[in-house]
């Protein structure tokens, strides 16, 4: 199963994408996907763990490594189940470039991955020319969109909602509220999306300071940090109704405010 996270930059996608693998990598195998072509992100996310030249995603796409695609996964340290692709610290930028053929390659990695393990989740760039944009489009299940509720998530969507049309994913749309802060009118920016979120995150500072850390965002105890969790267990439900049972708290989740 693909599950793609979209959207602008700085809305907490990486923190969903690595919150649902840690979830689904507790039943299976899990991958995370970070088409961030701008920045080496796996140092954070994997603190400690050898990251080889040889062994970053751009060089999958640019066709100047190793074609198996597995060479390019890196286990998680703390969640044997738990695998993410993307950029090395040792990357040397001027090594590749990302041309227009990077987009048949994107389509390659993600379907062979989609073979590989249970589930995938293809954390995408906010960048235009993301090459696995057009993948997403067309392979992903289900494209789960974090939005901060604000007038500034309205005008965004309302400028996405024609691409989206056209490429006929608009049923596979799962919207979620995130980064909420206390003053945000949610339920006013659903009416003006007309649509409803699937779950309503709210800032959390415990959960920041792990992800710096580059740990996992699981086990978090303050009150902002468990009412992501629980409508991270949310998320899941609605992404998988036949088993999202299984990721749910004996609680029902906490909408923020």
């Amino acid at each position: 199963m693909i599950t793609a996270i979209w959207g602008c930059g700085g809305v907490g996608k990486s923190a969903i994408a690595c919150g649902l693998g840690n979830l689904y990598a507790a039943r299976g195998t899990a991958a995370v996907i970070d088409s961030n072509l701008c920045q080496p992100t796996l140092p954070q996310r994997l603190p400690g763990v050898r990251l080889d030249a040889e062994r970053s995603l751009g060089r999958y796409l640019n066709r100047l490594g190793d074609s198996e695609v597995r060479r390019y996964y890196h286990q998680h340290p703390d969640n044997k189940g738990l695998f993410f692709a993307g950029l090395t610290d040792r990357d040397a930028y001027t090594d590749f470039e990302i041309g227009l053929e990077a987009a048949d390659r994107a389509r390659e990695f993600l379907a062979r991955s989609d073979e590989m393990f249970d589930h995938v989740l293809l954390d995408c760039s906010a960048q235009r020319n993301d090459p696995f944009l057009p993948a997403m489009l067309r392979h992903a299940g289900r494209i789960v969109l974090p939005i901060v509720p604000g007038i500034g998530a309205v005008h965004w969507y309302n400028a996405v909602q024609p691409m989206l049309e056209n490429a006929g994913v608009l049923e596979k749309i799962v919207p979620v509220a995130a980064m909420v802060l206390p003053f945000y009118l949610t339920d006013e920016v659903e009416r003006q999306m007309g649509t409803a979120f699937a779950a309503r995150f709210r800032f959390s500072r415990e959960l920041a300071r792990r992800i710096d850390e580059g740990r996992l965002p699981d086990g978090l105890l303050e009150a902002d940090g468990a009412n992501w969790s629980k409508n991270l267990r949310l998320l899941a439900k609605a992404l998988s109704p036949d088993e999202g049972n299984l990721f749910m708290d004996e609680e029902t989740a906490v909408d923020a405010p």
